[in-house]
Parts: C-alpha cells; sequence; structure tokens
C-alpha cells in the first residue's frame, strides 16, 4: 500500500521539523527506557506484519451453519435460565464440544499469533437487539473469560449521578439523534460521529478490542476499516525515527482524563508507548490529546509539544504504510489485538444517516495476557477488575459527552 496517499484516511499536515514553534517544549520527565529499546524477537514473529502480504484467509474463518444454529439454541438456552446479560459465559451460554475448541483457539492467535481474528457465518438479522448482545457476548467468552467495563459517565447519567461501567458500547452515527435539553452545546464521541479517524489503540481499555459487526452501511458509504502492525511500525521506526520512538514512550504527553467527582476535564502525563518483557505495546488515542471534531481540548489543558505533534505525525504515516484493508461482512465478529495491532477508520459521513452499526467490547484472556512492569499496570488491570459491575447497554441511547476523558476513543 502506497503510503500518504490512501483518501480514506484522516489528512494530516505535513511532516515538519519536530523543532519548529508548535506547542511548549519537551519536558524533561524520564523515558520508560533510557536508550531506545531494540526487540530482536519482532523480526521473527508473525504479528510484525506487512499489510500487503496479509490476507483475509489468514484470519477469516467461516462458522458451519450447525455452529451457527448452536449458537441460536445456546441463545434460547441462556434467557430460559434467567440469569442477568453480565452472566453471559460458557457456562451459561452452552455450546458443543466441537465449536468451543474452536473459539478458544483464537486467544493464542491474538496474543503470540497475527492479532487479528474473524468469525464470519452469523446474521445479525435473525435476532433482536439483546440477543445480539448475548452472541456477540457468548461467542466472545469462549475466546477470552474476561470482559473489560469502560467508565461511562455521559452527559445524562451524570446529571442524575450515575456513572455506569459498560461492558458493551455502540459505533454508529448519532449526528441525526434528536438532542434532549440536558445535552445541548456538548458534544460526540469519535465512536458516535462518521468521520474518519487515524490509527490508534484505544487507550487502557484492554487487550483485544472485539466488534460484531451489525450493519456495516451501504457499499458506497464508507466506514473501512484499516489494520497496521505496531510492531512492523516499531521496527521501521527503529532505523528511520529512533527519535520518534524516544518521544512516544517519554511521561511527559499531557493526556485529557475526567475528574472522577466533577467529571470536569483534567490532565494526566504519561506515555504511549509501554512494554510488556520484549513486546512493545501502543496505547494512543488523538482525540484525549488533541481534542475531537464535537469535543474541542479545553483552552487550560497544556497543548503537546512540537516533538509530539512531529511523532504523531511519523506514527500515522508509518501506519498507513503498513496498513491492510480489514475484509468484513454483516454478522462478522472481529478480534483485534488492541496491544500491538493499530486500527483506524475511513469516513462514512453523508446528508443521510448511516445504518452502520457494530457493537464493541475489551476482552482478556489471563492465560495470554502480557502484563505491563511498574506503576503503569493498574491502569492496563483497572477495567477487569472482579468488582466493577457490568453493564450491557443494549441500546445507545445516549452518546453526549462532556469532555474528551476515558471515552475518547479515537
Amino acid at each position: 500500500m502506497e503510503e500518504s496517499t490512501n483518501p480514506c484516511f484522516e489528512s494530516s499536515s505535513n511532516d515538519s521539523n519536530p523543532n519548529s514553534n508548535c506547542g511548549s517544549p519537551l519536558s524533561s520527565h524520564s523515558s520508560t527506557y533510557d536508550d531506545v529499546k531494540e526487540v530482536p524477537s519482532l523480526s521473527l514473529s508473525p504479528m510484525a506484519w506487512n499489510g500487503e502480504d496479509l490476507k483475509p484467509k489468514d484470519y477469516v474463518f467461516e462458522l458451519r451453519d450447525h455452529d451457527v444454529a448452536a449458537i441460536s439454541e445456546a441463545v434460547v438456552h441462556f434467557k430460559n435460565i434467567g440469569v442477568p446479560a453480565e452472566k453471559v459465559g460458557p457456562e451459561t451460554f452452552p455450546l458443543p464440544v466441537e465449536l468451543a475448541p474452536r473459539l478458544g483457539n483464537i486467544a493464542s492467535s491474538l496474543y503470540n499469533g497475527i492479532g487479528v481474528a474473524v468469525r464470519r457465518g452469523i446474521d445479525p438479522m435473525m435476532y433482536n437487539d439483546f440477543d445480539k448482545a448475548l452472541v456477540f457476548a457468548g461467542v466472545s467468552s469462549y475466546v477470552c473469560s474476561q470482559r473489560g467495563t469502560d467508565d461511562f459517565a455521559s452527559i445524562i447519567y451524570t446529571i442524575v449521578n450515575i456513572q455506569l461501567t459498560v461492558t458493551q458500547g455502540h459505533i454508529r452515527d448519532a449526528t441525526h439523534d434528536h438532542v434532549p435539553e440536558a445535552a445541548k452545546g456538548v458534544g460526540l464521541a469519535g465512536s458516535k460521529i462518521p468521520v474518519a479517524l487515524s490509527f490508534h489503540a484505544d487507550r487502557f481499555a484492554g487487550d483485544i478490542l472485539a466488534l460484531f459487526v451489525v450493519d456495516q452501511g451501504s457499499e458506497v458509504g464508507g466506514g473501512e476499516q484499516f489494520l497496521s502492525s505496531f510492531w512492523r511500525i516499531y521496527q521501521e521506526l527503529l532505523v528511520t525515527a529512533p527519535d520518534v520512538i524516544k518521544t512516544l514512550e517519554a511521561e511527559a504527553r499531557p493526556w485529557e482524563i475526567a475528574d472522577p467527582i466533577t467529571h470536569e476535564a483534567g490532565v494526566s502525563f504519561a506515555p504511549a508507548l509501554f512494554y510488556a518483557a520484549e513486546k512493545p505495546m501502543m496505547q494512543l488515542v488523538h482525540a484525549v490529546l488533541t481534542g475531537g471534531p464535537q469535543l474541542p481540548r479545553p483552552d487550560h489543558l497544556p497543548s503537546l509539544s512540537a516533538a509530539q505533534h512531529h511523532a504523531l505525525r511519523v506514527l500515522e504515516k508509518t501506519a498507513q504504510k503498513f496498513s491492510h484493508k480489514l475484509d468484513r461482512q454483516d454478522g462478522d465478529i472481529q478480534f483485534v489485538n488492541n496491544l500491538s495491532i493499530m486500527h483506524a477508520r475511513a469516513a462514512y459521513e453523508g446528508d443521510e444517516l448511516s445504518s452502520r452499526h457494530l457493537l464493541r467490547m475489551f476482552l482478556r484472556d489471563p492465560k495470554n495476557a502480557w502484563h505491563c512492569s511498574g506503576k503503569h499496570r493498574e491502569a492496563f488491570d483497572k477495567v477487569f477488575s472482579p468488582d466493577r459491575q457490568q453493564e450491557f447497554v443494549v441500546k445507545d441511547l445516549d452518546p453526549w459527552f462532556k469532555i474528551q476523558g476515558k471515552n475518547g476513543h479515537g
């Protein structure tokens, strides 16, 4: 794939000298490593792929007709036993002994293989909204046993002093929704607007990004998904731009966060690049650093330095160079390593409301999980804490947010 020529991606300004007058100088915070860390094993890993070499046959696996029938039977079984949605799992969503291990084997590929897998063959039109959520959670529970919970403090729930910990989220076009009085003057998160999203890895959201394609929208409507191996990007940057790696792993990056009490915007300084043993892990969300189309960065927060802006541009350009367009159909359940594989989205905006709709979860398989050492480990582990109640928001009725904060995916 040609670099920086794909019109599907969000455009960025031309690469420039990192010492140009753009933001404040890079602070002298320490890096996670004193020197750029070379990881020789990356060149031998199937995770470090070039986009042009990755083929759909490498990651798309068709469910058989009797597999799909068994999944539908598991939905009926779960509803008959009358337990809450948060209890969905292998014990309450039973699948045949022949199918269960084929799903379970996906986890090893996600952590130790190419980092992406798609299970194809489910017809989402067969299920109502609640049953779609059950199918997604039930099938995924055989892949990874732990589901992450995303802090959810949108405008309506904040007014009534409720903070949900959401297990399943919605990616859809909410720009045509009726705006309630309480939400006027506030914006929509990136997952709720049909603009292009640059390459990113959702920050501290979970190891594995899982998506259920309820409706991919019209063929001419855009919204294509792209993947790029951060391990391949890392190899390239070691040779062409080691200064970018140093900048990404420095503690000086000013992330927008939400105050847990007031829900107003604050800032936290932390890296974008972490390591688990010999494994580089990228955790980068652009909107939390630079603001988004409907949620601009508050003026009182510090700006990125020239070096940090430069690093974002180089990283995006390199990600595009090695990117792969994900093969997609309605009903696909997609699994992507959110630590080592970056993802992007083409715009799907238009005058009419897009039908594009994906359900999203973040997962972890404790048997294969990577663990960041040191002070940042808690940030990776928090969403999987067993004491966090899981909420399944079957219908996405409240997509408005006051600030980017933790919800600034994309």
